[in-house]
């Protein structure tokens, strides 16, 4: 699971990262057990990330190209710039991040 990524449902479920960034900066300053969601990349949605200046657009407004001083194509012609990532959704998969960094599961609860 260490290139999952994950966000976490307590406080900033928009950004996702990977286990080991929960694992080396957030765990250490959290004094109980972190609830992760994992995520899955989502495609052909109408918004990309930008991982240059981080953050999301819609493909429809054209902010992205030519006009961006940063803008690096990939095949180093034309075409999507090597900073448009897939932008991610929740899977509803949760995970607790234990203060001992164990990784568990959490299964869902029955409804009453």
């Amino acid at each position: 699971m260490n290139n999952k990524k994950f966000s976490d449902t307590k406080y900033d479920d928009e950004l996702c990262y990977t286990l080991k960034y929960f694992k080396d900066f957030v765990r250490p300053d959290a004094d109980d057990d972190l609830i992760l969601e994992l995520m899955e990349p989502e495609y052909g949605n109408g918004f990309f990330y930008c991982s240059e200046f981080f953050l999301v657009g819609e493909v429809s407004e054209g902010g992205c190209g030519t006009i961006c001083k940063s803008y690096d194509p990939r095949n180093g012609k034309n075409g999507r710039c090597k900073h448009s990532k897939s932008t991610f959704v929740g899977t509803g998969r949760k995970f607790k991040l234990t203060i001992d960094n164990k990784l568990d599961e959490l299964k869902e609860e029955e409804d009453d």
